[in-house]
């Protein structure tokens, strides 16, 4: 697996399992996601700007939001940390 020079460049050697949350912050540090299934990924950025990504395939997604909001259809998600 590897991502842009700003993601996971090497296999991934930290794992948090996230569970959409309109209050509560993806802990720092994070270099992509992984989703188990396929769906709509809202997500927010560092800045505080939303934005959703429409029908995301499982698999990896070289993103790293500040919070994944309820909205989000897709699920099994996982924060990456290299």
């Amino acid at each position: 697996m590897a991502f842009s020079a700003h993601g996971l460049t090497q296999p991934a050697r930290g794992f948090i399992a996230i569970t959409p949350d309109d209050d509560t912050d993806i802990p720092a540090g994070c270099s992509g996601l992984f989703l188990g299934a396929t769906g709509d990924l809202v997500v927010q950025d560092r800045d505080g700007t939303e934005v959703t990504f429409s029908d995301v395939p499982a698999g990896f997604a070289p993103i790293s939001p500040k919070r994944i909001m309820e909205a989000t259809t897709a699920s099994d998600i996982v924060a990456l940390y290299a």
